[in-house]
């Protein structure tokens, strides 16, 4: 008698080889996504700073002086980009609906530092109408003073500074 196709036990241990197969490749596929986080985390900042000096620079509601034209807010895992709205500063702890321009959710675990020492939390930058720094506007706590960030997820982690 010819035996065709394949018994149970032979499909036993093809099933249990490629679970060992993918058992074996996890820790690699964790590091793939920690590097895919940090590379879409690198490039949404990169987008952002490029807006908010666009959206400072047009300075729709004619701000003058350090005060804010724009800024960028991270809270909640949302990186946010809010331009001024006539009348009012800047609070990227309270973020008026109509004053944000653009938005990106930035993975869970990801954490976003600023400064060259990558130390402190980043919460927020902001833009005056000349499209420079302000480390003086109202009610966006910690402003920082320098786009030098460190993003890191896991084990990995990248530095960039824009310019």
């Amino acid at each position: 008698m010819k035996q065709i196709g394949m018994t149970l036990i032979e499909m036993m241990i093809v099933v249990l080889l490629i679970g060992l197969l993918a058992l074996a490749a996890s820790p690699f596929s964790s590091a793939w996504v920690d590097s895919a986080d940090v590379s879409k985390t690198v490039a949404a900042l990169e987008q952002a700073v490029g807006g908010a000096k666009a959206a400072a620079l047009r300075n729709a509601t004619a701000v003058q002086g350090d005060a804010a034209a724009s800024a960028l807010c991270l809270a909640d895992s949302k990186l946010q980009l809010v331009a001024a709205v006539a009348g009012s500063a800047i609070d990227c702890n309270a973020v008026v609906a109509d004053a944000v321009l653009w938005s990106t959710a930035i993975p869970q675990r990801v954490d976003i530092k600023w400064g060259e020492l990558g130390i402190s939390d980043w919460m927020c930058s902001c833009f005056t109408n000349k499209g420079l720094l302000s480390a003086t506007a109202p009610n966006c706590n910690a402003c920082a003073t320098n786009l030098t960030f460190t993003v890191s997820s896991g084990a990995e982690s990248e530095t960039i500074n824009i310019y």
